[in-house]
């Protein structure tokens, strides 16, 4: 404005005048915006420091919670997790650990209690199993143990009796014993007969509409007890005949497929646990039975002496000729129960060995010529034992036994002209003795039976000379093999080879011990 519009004809002068003459006013205001400038940049950076510093506090806090919670809720949990299942892989079965929250790592502290819960009742069960010998008390700690695993109110066992039916030979539920009489259902058919054919547990649901419960006695009769659902593990290895372990529970559908599935895969161990306490029970009943018929044996062979000598002074006092045959019935039968009692209390008693290393040809040979005349009067045995020892671990006592029973039982059955054979042999793995005899081939149910106690093909007979044999060949580990056909019988001994070293009269070899122990 100063200098004026005319561009043609500009005053400098008039501008430097104005400046000359207005620079006071200018540096005044100058100074003072740039006061204002820097007053407003110190308050903005005091403002961002401030937002910063508490940003970064916040940060820090918030970091800090994050990582408690991190710690908290995952490190921590899974750090108790790892040490918890180190200490289950070390033994420390039944090991718990507390559940917080509903997440993923709760989720997997409740599956490893589950876990080990199941772990420690399976080795509790086991443990419990294997020192049992009594069915009552051991269905007693299934019932209180199980329903850590899965819904239980009944177990039961069941076993098939010689009439192809099956019993519940014991039964207990957690709330009270069933103390009941003993209950016989049919095998054929149902659910019995599904069970006992199957591999694996099966599961069956117990409905209201269920018409197959209707029509099944087993079925049926579990519905009266208000069984709604059962799981049923065939128990069918190391017993004495085939069984059913029964898991059942009064709430409907209360076994799930995760319930199958675990005793899918604890049904061999279980069974086979026990199917061992079963045989335990077994041998003390056996051992009890013995115990009995040796006492019984005892009292019986008194009188049966004194009947004896009775006989024999009628024998000598003339009778009639009528009377006299009587006499002699009598005495002959008096003979066999003396045989009888003999044979029992051979099989009652408990059966040691005094093992040492000897030759089987020569103990064939030494048997046959010191009792030749009372096994073979009509000189029917043959001796084909070849020049070379066949050794053997063994009690020659107790082999001498086995010698003259196979013998007599050979030349009882074998025919007029006829001749019984005995052979030696050694082959890699066994010492052999072979008896054969041309009698009569047996039948498919009389080798099966054959070494069955009181089985017996001869009249009058024991029916234990052949039990006792078979006792005293597994009791020194060896096996024993009957081959019958139309070229007649033969048995065959298979005996353990010595341990290199031994020699008869030494100090017995672990199999020797083991025997003795058996």
């Amino acid at each position: 404005d100063r200098l004026g519009e005319d561009e043609q004809e500009p005053r400098l002068e008039w501008a430097a005048e104005y400046v000359a003459t207005s620079s006071a006013p200018l540096e005044e205001a100058t100074d003072g915006l740039a006061h204002i400038v820097r007053t407003t940049a110190a308050a903005r950076v005091e403002r961002v420091s401030t937002a910063n510093t508490l940003l970064l506090i916040a940060y820090v806090f918030i970091s800090a919670a994050v990582l408690w919670w991190f710690f908290r809720r995952v490190i921590r949990p899974l750090s108790s997790t790892a040490d918890a299942f180190q200490r289950v892989a070390q033994g420390d079965f039944g090991r718990r650990l507390p559940v917080e929250g509903d997440d993923e790592i709760a989720s997997l502290t409740a599956s490893f209690n589950r876990l080990s819960g199941r772990i420690h009742a399976l080795f509790e069960l086991t443990t419990r199993i294997q020192r049992g010998s009594d069915l009552d008390d051991t269905l007693r700690f299934i019932a209180e143990t199980f329903p850590r695993l899965m819904p239980l109110d009944w177990v039961g066992i069941l076993f098939e009796d010689a009439s192809g039916h099956l019993r519940v030979e014991r039964a207990y539920s957690p709330d009270k014993p069933l103390a009941e009489a003993v209950h016989v259902f049919p095998r054929d058919g149902g659910l019995l007969s599904a069970a006992l054919g199957s591999t694996a547990p099966l599961r069956r649901a117990l409905t209201g509409t269920d018409q197959e419960s209707d029509t099944d006695p087993f079925a049926s009769w579990l519905r009266t007890r208000g069984v709604r659902d059962v799981l049923l593990l065939p128990v069918k290895e190391q017993t004495p005949q085939p069984g059913l372990l029964v898991f059942a529970t009064r709430t409907a559908d209360g076994y799930t497929p995760e319930h199958t599935e675990l005793m899918s895969n604890i049904g061999l161990l279980v069974s086979l646990t026990f199917a061992r306490t079963v045989q335990l029970a077994e041998r003390t009943r056996l051992a009890a039975i013995g115990e009995f018929t040796t006492g019984i044996v005892h009292e019986l062979r008194t009188p049966l002496a004194t009947i004896a000598l009775a006989l024999e002074y009628f024998r000598n006092a003339g009778l009639a000729p009528s009377a006299q045959r009587r006499i002699e019935l009598a005495a002959l039968e008096a003979d066999r129960m003396g045989r009888l009692l003999a044979d029992i209390q051979e099989y009652a008693r408990p059966l040691s060995l005094d093992v040492g290393t000897l030759d089987l040809a020569d103990l064939v040979r030494t048997t046959i010529a010191e009792h030749g005349d009372v096994l073979d009067p009509d000189a029917k045995v043959v001796l084909e034992l070849g020049n070379r020892r066949v050794l053997t671990a063994g009690d020659p006592d107790r082999l001498t036994q086995v010698i003259l029973n196979l013998t007599r039982n050979a030349v009882e059955a074998t025919p007029d002209g006829g001749r019984v054979r005995w052979y030696a042999q050694s082959d890699d793995a066994w010492s052999l003795l072979r008896i054969n005899n041309p009698g009569p081939a047996l039948t498919p149910e009389q080798r099966e039976r054959l070494f069955k106690p009181f089985f017996t093909t001869k009249p009058g007979g024991t029916g234990l000379g052949l039990s006792i044999v078979k006792r005293i060949i597994d009791a020194h580990g060896g096996e024993i093999e009957v081959d019958s056909g139309a070229q007649g019988t033969e048995f065959t001994l298979k005996l353990p080879k010595p341990t290199p070293g031994k020699t008869s009269g030494a100090e017995p070899d672990d199999l020797s011990s083991v025997a003795t122990k058996v």
